[in-house]
């Protein structure tokens, strides 16, 4: 069984990616990733090949995710979260879960 890591979602704060990397959590922030201007559907498909949990705030990405047959996870916070509350719920997820126990699954922070 494999660690979770995350691919960060271009409105998530740079500070989350920061305070996940402090807990030794393997963090990828779309600018990173070198996917600024990418689509929905590119998004997830990258995350799924990096083997990665996408992490945003866009509720479109619920549709999506029961459209495509496999996908990495998506881990899906409200907008109003604090830095801390969004570092807080990945990092459980990353405590409690492997990475296969999140493909094709939606967790909401």
């Amino acid at each position: 069984m494999a660690a979770v890591r995350y691919y960060l979602d271009e409105h998530i704060a740079e500070a989350v990616a920061t305070g996940l990397r402090n807990r030794g959590i393997d963090v990828r922030t779309l600018s990173e990733a070198g996917m600024l201007g990418a689509g929905d559907e590119d998004h997830l498909a990258y995350a799924y090949e990096e083997g990665r949990v996408l992490v945003t705030y866009d509720d479109d990405f619920l549709r999506l995710a029961a459209q495509i047959e496999e996908h990495g996870g998506v881990a899906l916070a409200p907008q109003e979260q604090s830095i801390r509350e969004l570092v807080r719920g990945p990092t459980l997820i990353a405590e409690e879960m492997e990475r296969e126990e999140m493909e094709g699954h939606v967790e909401f922070l």
